[in-house]
């Protein structure tokens, strides 16, 4: 399996950075357009990355894909990775909890809700606060793509948090899988 993960991370090279420098395109750009491509963008890189991880660890389903295989993938790394996704995550349990989001995390299960999100993105714990922000960003996804997340310039405050999570969390996967799996 290691080797196809490498042969499938060396084809997908130049598309993730591809995707990469048309993100970069729009991230200083703060109109509302920009901000929604840019998400969708870096979400396009986070897929593909993601892919691959769920790969090593035979994971089958988007969601767990999005959210248990990165969380796999980057377990050893959550220490070194946290401090630059926290000032981030704050700003997301800021808005979502200040009421004016639902992220709908419960939407279709009763076991896990935003009130849990919340709690877990506020945690002392590295691990629990990361594996929250891997479900609200792959919510946050879902309701972009789903039609449950207006085009109106409110959604800024938490799709600019959520796209810089993002961006650190795409270099991150693609520095530790390149580390992980080269071509022989």
């Amino acid at each position: 399996m290691d080797e196809i993960i490498a042969q499938l991370l060396f084809n997908q090279r130049e598309f993730i950075h591809r995707w990469n420098n048309k993100a970069d395109l729009h991230h200083s750009d703060t109109s509302l357009s920009a901000v929604f491509d840019e998400f969708i963008t870096r979400y396009i890189v986070y897929n593909a990355l993601y892919k691959l991880c769920a790969l090593k660890i035979d994971t089958k389903g988007d969601q767990k894909s999005a959210t248990e295989a990165v969380y796999i993938c980057l377990q050893d790394n959550i220490s070194e990775i946290i401090p630059l996704l926290d000032s981030q995550i704050h700003l997301l349990h800021h808005n979502i909890r200040k009421g004016n989001f639902q992220i709908h995390i419960g939407l279709f299960s009763r076991k896990y809700s935003d009130k849990h999100l919340l709690n877990d993105m506020d945690s002392a714990n590295e691990q629990i606060r990361f594996r929250a922000l891997l479900r609200c960003i792959y919510q946050l996804r879902c309701n972009l793509f789903h039609g449950n997340k207006n085009f109106e310039y409110r959604q800024v405050v938490l799709l600019k948090p959520a796209t810089e999570c993002l961006r650190i969390l795409n270099n991150q996967l693609y520095d530790i899988l390149s580390q992980k799996y080269t071509i022989a």
